[in-house]
């Protein structure tokens, strides 16, 4: 479920999602966040450790500024 949550809020924020499997080989990864030129990663700290140093981790389960983020936007507001 959390895929699937973090998948749509991706969409609806305006990014791509580009699903990158910790299991495949280092620098298959490292060409997926080239070739995508993304800024950031999401992920979740167990799998942190396998993907691209490059660009920029947001690792949901433990980074302290989602727990101080706004809460108040509205989903109809991002349709």
């Amino acid at each position: 479920t959390d895929m699937v949550a973090g998948a749509l809020g991706i969409q609806l924020a305006g990014a791509a999602y580009v699903p990158m499997d910790p299991a495949y080989p280092a620098d298959r990864l490292a060409l997926y966040a080239e070739d995508s030129g993304c800024p950031v990663i999401v992920t979740e700290s167990a799998v942190a450790d396998a993907l691209p140093k490059g660009p920029a981790l947001l690792i949901l389960d433990t980074d302290p500024r989602l727990a101080t983020a706004a809460t108040s936007r509205s989903l109809s507001r991002c349709l």
